[in-house]
This record gives structure tokens, sequence and C-alpha cells, in this order.
């Protein structure tokens, strides 16, 4: 999008908001039906995106980053680290669950070493 289209204050149609925004069109038309940006729908069925809409939309888009910037350094500050021992209790016996998850913890390993060990010797 040149400059001029933007200072003009012409709405912009789907293509030129997608080039202003860096994204695809459909991803543009996804925020249009989330309603994450402001538009005008012509007669003809097509969009038209007002300048300041993206402007908003960038305003909003880095409120939001921000927000959950905030919310996940305040976690981490609450929280502690977890406990090892509790952490291998919960963690899936290898060939108990789905595949591709497996408890390796040393622990475990040790206990799967000792079994294998014994069933071998026998």
């Amino acid at each position: 999008m040149g400059r001029s289209q933007a200072k003009s204050g012409r709405p912009l149609s789907s293509s030129e908001a997608a080039v202003a925004l860096g994204v695809c069109e459909r991803t543009l038309r996804r925020y249009i039906a989330g309603g994450r940006i402001r538009y005008h729908r012509l007669p003809g069925g097509h969009y038209r995106i007002p300048v300041e809409a993206i402007d908003e939309f960038w305003a909003q888009s880095t409120r939001a980053k921000e927000q959950r910037r905030g919310a996940r350094a305040h976690a981490t500050r609450a929280s502690s680290r977890p406990d090892p021992i509790t952490t291998a209790r919960r963690r899936i016996a290898l060939g108990s669950g789905r595949d591709g998850d497996y408890d390796l913890s040393p622990e475990h390993l040790a206990e799967l070493r000792a079994r294998f060990a014994t069933a071998r010797s026998t």
C-alpha cells in the first residue's frame, strides 16, 4: 500500500488492507468475521476497511500482547518449582499410555532396567 492511499483516507479494499496488516486476504476475512477489525460492506459484497481500523487493530493487538505478557510474568512469579517426586508420579509409565507419552525419569528407567534384567536372567 502506498503512502498516498493511507493519507487520502479512502477505505482500503480487502487486498490492500491485508497487505497493510501483513496477512493474507483469508486471514483478514477471519478477522472481519471475528469482529476484530472494523469494515464496511458494499452492495456487491466487497469489503472496505477504513485506514483508522488498521491503526485500531494494531493498538488492540499490542494491548492484548502486553496483557498476556504481564499475566505470564505474574504467573511465573506466583508459581514455585514443581516437586520432582510429585511430577514423576504423574508421568505415565512406559508402555501404559498413548504413543509418545512416556515417563523417562531416571528413577523409572532404573526400575525398567531392573525389571528387564530379572526377566532376561530367568
